[in-house]
This record gives C-alpha cells, sequence and structure tokens, in this order.
C-alpha cells in the first residue's frame, strides 16, 4: 500500500490593507501583455523586507508565519517581480490568497478623533487638521 501524505493547511498570514493594483511598461498595451499576479502575501512581504528593511524573523512575525515561510514567500515575490522587470511583463498585485487583512484604527492626541484608514500615512489629522507627530495605533 502506498501511504498518503497530506500537506499541512495554510496558516494564514496577517497582510495590511492590499488593493488590486496593475503596473505594466509603457507604451505597450495591456492586451499585449503577459500578467504574472502577486498575491497579497507577497506583495506584503516585499514591503517589509524591502521597503521597511526588516529582518526574515521580524516580518514573519508580523505576518504570523515562521522565518522560513517568509523567506518563501519573498522568494517567489521577488522572482515574479524579476520576470515582469526583464520579461516585459504586466505585474497583477491581487487581494487572493492565504491572507488575512488586518484592520488598522488610528486616535489623534490633540483632539482625540479616531480613524481607521488602513492605507494611511497622513501627517495631519484627517479631522482638526493638526499635524502630527505620529498617528496612535490603537
Amino acid at each position: 500500500m502506498q501511504e498518503i501524505k497530506m500537506s499541512r493547511p495554510y496558516k494564514l498570514r496577517r497582510v495590511k490593507y492590499c488593493r488590486e493594483l496593475f503596473f505594466k511598461p509603457a507604451g505597450i498595451r495591456m492586451a499585449n501583455l503577459q500578467k504574472v499576479i502577486l498575491e497579497a502575501d507577497e506583495y506584503e512581504a516585499i514591503r517589509f523586507a524591502d521597503v521597511n528593511c526588516l529582518s526574515y524573523e521580524e516580518a514573519g512575525r508580523k505576518m504570523n508565519i515562521s522565518r522560513q515561510t517568509f523567506g518563501r514567500i519573498i522568494e517567489r515575490a521577488r522572482e515574479k517581480i524579476a520576470d515582469a522587470i526583464v520579461n516585459c511583463k504586466a505585474i497583477l498585485i491581487t487581494t487572493k490568497g492565504p491572507v488575512r487583512m488586518m484592520k488598522v484604527s488610528f486616535i489623534c492626541l490633540k483632539c482625540g478623533y479616531k480613524w481607521s484608514d488602513i492605507m494611511s500615512n497622513s501627517k495631519v489629522c484627517p479631522e482638526c487638521k493638526e499635524p502630527l507627530d505620529f498617528p496612535v495605533k490603537v
């Protein structure tokens, strides 16, 4: 009898808000381009490792996965991005994949206004328009 191996179920990766976006080479119609699909967890891995310069261990903790899993995700993401750049393909960033979107809420320390715009990198409070040293995550 042959032994059947069951794969381990995916552990949901924790990611900030990610929306579907396309990036494409200039001057070529989208209809004429092949597409590379970058999943939400791969996008988040690129953000943590290459934009925020976090270690694999720290990024893995933030995404609720192991360092080794983070390493596999970032490697896959970089391969896809390199393929798109070198072979002149469009990149589709999708919200699909084994992910759980995080909700981020903020509070202004000056007026007490609360908001939860997860794409917010605002330097001013949306309510009182006062400059913020930093929005406080709730």
